[in-house]
């Protein structure tokens, strides 16, 4: 370690006493100098196992420098040096490629996805204790200067992973000497998929013509490889402490397990202060005995029936962090208690009889999910024979009992129970919604609109609901589920309520996730609120919009890209500004088909070619997102009215348009003013659902709707228009003037509150 950091101070003497013409190209020129002392301590290497893979290979060029050199050879060329290097100091090798040929070829067909799971794959396997893959950088701006040495971190694992790339990233700073140097928290295919600590390198730019020149020289790729030697070296003589368990997670395990674990110091004292034991993500109380390396730890309380997530961590007192230790495990009790009942005091008259079985275990505790039970019944038909719990419950729907008595009965294990089903009655409201496939529909919100109270309820797996009692005073039923159109029924005592559901708008977004990445900047809060009105769009047509963060937080990229990887996010959406004056920007990963399809659509959105323009770009979101991902820079914005507009368009470009739908221009103004006055910023509301806001000429217009009845209404916040239907036409394109302080009904309207019942 004393060598590495004279070799720091070293090199940033050299890097900076060039006294020519030009001093930056003087610098360049002095990278990759190889006069400098290069020496570390390799006794940490021995017996380690090292995967290291040299970037691209085959018809996998990578990169092409200005004079033609190729990425993937300088790649090879500095991992086979490297390998060299760590195999005479001790260390077993493993490489995903010696020579110019894909790992994959003849095995199966090939692709570049093919070809790097089948890499990480054979790392995976070689369990190593640490992964390197080798890269040099291109920039897509040819006025780049390209003279900055990148690393890059497996993003989820902010230990062992980030120690090892510390210490590789000041060696490759030290010896290379560039100007510039950051190290980065990456999501590339190969560090995500990583089960061992992973490094990936970008030492320099390849797209720069002096550094070009020095790659293309042997002791160059020569004097790289021993900046990685230098670091991995530096990373294994500070020791890497190692987590075992002692006791196997077999599953089931006890609903209050004791776990243990010891620990392998690796020469250098583990730091009892840095233990953190977490079960599901919280912390749980531990005891550490420091003279046998000991660790034991136990929940506070009994675990319910489910699966279960164990993590221990811990660093030395020279900070190098052990390999999470992780463990998942289920608990499952088994059933022990069943009552069979009705989920409200007496059944409904009309449509198929709810019936559900609670199971608990010993312990009054639901069983897991997914627990079967097994249904019997005197006279009619059940549904299910057998059906499985979801929260302790299982549910069955008996159909054409119409002799008494009738007696359901239901076990799970050794657990049974039965039940009398008592006579009909009139005081429930019940009922199933489906889609217009006939399909159930799960936790749609239903309210029974009454005079006095408006009790809710949502659908379950099957689609159904029910409210007990019936409400006094109902006036309506509405139906809303995201990816719907809402629906309003009236219902009577006695009648089973059948509700489908129409789609709100394509079905191509329903149960879709997509981040929302406000950018910081001084048009911040503006980005924020797009990015937040946006959200209201996506939950109405049925998909998922998670913000990044809250507009009293910093932007944190790399935490919006393992937010996307945890929410396993079909589309990362950035959103910022671009410069005053300038026209909207969407731009896209190079290499990304989807992004660059979705960046056109949203130019198309805002404007004419003058007005938006689309690029490739290597913004960290768009180069490290797993998903498609897109950045819209928009111009400048002007006030609430103008946010929520920017936010429709977004929404439209992410939705496809349908011929078959409608287009709906609406005009509020003032009708008592003569002129007619436009009512700007008034509130519009479509369905209940999808909100509008008018511009300064008191428009907005509401595109891709499909055709049929809809609700509307207007309001400024002191006249408000009523609760209207309106009936669309297929393809019509429908301009419609709404005065706000008149009491007439425009004649567009209907006067009717409800929608037909389905």
């Amino acid at each position: 370690m004393k060598a590495l950091a004279l070799l720091l101070i070293g090199a940033i003497g050299i890097s900076g006493c060039a006294r020519l013409s030009d001093p930056y190209r003087a610098m360049l020129e002095k990278s990759y100098s190889d006069d400098v002392s290069l020496s570390a301590p390799e006794t940490g290497l021995r017996n380690r196992v090292i995967a290291i893979d040299a970037g691209h290979g085959g018809a996998e060029t990578g990169a092409k420098g200005p004079g033609g050199l190729l990425e993937k050879d300088v790649n090879l060329g500095v991992a086979l040096a490297l390998s060299r290097m760590l195999e005479k100091a001790g260390a077993k090798v493993v490489m995903t490629r010696s020579d110019d040929s894909p790992l994959v070829s003849g095995k199966k067909e090939y692709s570049t996805r093919v070809e790097l799971q089948g890499r990480i794959e054979l790392v995976n396997q070689a369990q190593p204790d640490l992964f390197l893959s080798i890269h040099h950088n291109a920039s897509l701006d040819p006025a780049s200067k390209g003279d900055e040495t990148q690393t890059y971190y497996r993003l989820d694992d902010s230990g062992a992973s980030l120690d090892a790339a510390r210490s590789i990233h000041r060696s490759l700073v030290a010896v290379l000497g560039l100007p510039r140097e950051r190290l980065f928290a990456g999501n590339y295919l190969l560090l995500r998929s990583s089960r061992v600590p992973a490094v990936l390198g970008e030492a320099s730019f390849i797209s720069n013509a002096v550094i070009e020149k020095k790659l293309s020289l042997k002791s160059s790729q020569e004097l790289e490889a021993k900046a990685y030697f230098l670091g991995i070296a530096d990373y294994f003589e500070k020791g890497v402490p190692q987590i075992q368990w002692l006791n196997p997670l077999k599953s089931p395990l006890a609903n209050r397990p004791v776990f243990e674990a010891s620990f392998i110091a690796d020469a250098v004292p583990l730091d009892p202060s840095s233990i953190r034991v977490t079960l599901d993500e919280r912390p749980i109380p531990f005891f550490y005995d420091s003279q046998r390396s000991f660790l034991s730890a136990q929940p506070e309380g009994r675990l319910s029936n489910e699966k279960h997530l164990i993590r221990i961590e811990a660093r030395n007192v020279l900070g190098n962090s052990a390999r999470a230790l992780n463990g998942a495990f289920l608990v499952s009790d088994p059933p022990s208690l069943l009552e069979v009942s009705l989920p409200f005091p007496a059944p409904p008259k009309e449509g198929p009889l709810p019936i559900q079985a609670r199971v608990l275990d010993a312990g009054g505790f639901p069983v897991r999910d997914g627990t079967p039970v097994k249904w019997k019944t005197t006279t009619g038909f059940l549904e299910f024979k057998e059906s499985r719990t979801i929260g302790g419950i299982a549910m069955n729907y008996l159909t054409e009992a119409e002799k008494d008595p009738v007696i359901v009965s239901a076990s799970s294990n050794k657990a049974k129970g039965k039940f009398l089903v008592p006579n009909k009655s009139d005081h429930v409201l019940f009922g199933q919604v489906l889609d217009t496939d006939g399909k159930a529909i799960a936790g749609a919100l239903v309210t029974a609109v009454g005079r006095l109270r408006s009790p809710m309820t949502r659908s379950n797996a099957e689609g159904f609901f029910w409210i007990y009692p019936f409400p006094s005073g109902l006036e309506d039923v509405r139906v809303e589920k995201g990816g719907y159109r809402l629906a309003v029924l009236g219902a009577r005592k006695s009648e089973f309520l059948g509700v489908e559901l129409l789609p709100a708008v394509s079905a191509s977004l329903s149960g879709k996730n997509i981040v929302l990445a406000p950018q910081d900047g001084p048009e911040a809060w503006k980005n924020w609120q797009v990015a937040s009105f946006l959200e209201g769009y996506l939950k109405v047509a049925g998909a998922k919009g998670v913000l990044t963060h809250q507009p009293d937080q910093v932007e944190d990229a790399p935490y919006g890209v393992l937010l996307a990887n945890r929410l396993n996010a079909d589309l990362f959406l950035s959103i910022g500004r671009n410069a005053l004056k300038q026209p909207v920007m969407a731009e896209h990963y190079p290499g990304s088909v989807l992004g660059k399809q979705l960046s056109g659509r949203i130019a198309d959105i805002f404007g004419s070619p003058e007005e938006t323009s689309v690029r490739a770009s290597s913004f960290y979101p768009l180069v490290q997102a797993a998903c498609p991902a897109v950045s819209v820079l928009l111009g400048e914005g002007k006030n609430a009215s103008s946010s929520r507009l920017e936010a429709y368009r977004l929404f439209l470009a992410l939705t496809p348009a349908d011929p078959s739908n409608v287009s709906l221009r609406i005009k509020v103004v003032y009708g008592a003013e003569k002129p007619a006055r436009p009512a700007s910023n008034a509130s519009l509301f479509l369905d209940e659902s999808w909100p509008g806001q008018t511009d300064e000429a008191g428009q907005w217009v509401y595109k891709n709707l499909p055709p049929g009845q809809h609700f509307f209404t207007a309001s400024d916040g002191l006249l408000s228009r009523g609760f209207w239907v309106l009936d669309l036409k297929p393809g019509e394109q429908r301009t419609l003037e709404v005065i706000l302080d008149r009491p007439e009904i425009p004649s567009d309207f209907s006067q009717s509150p409800h929608l037909p019942s389905s």
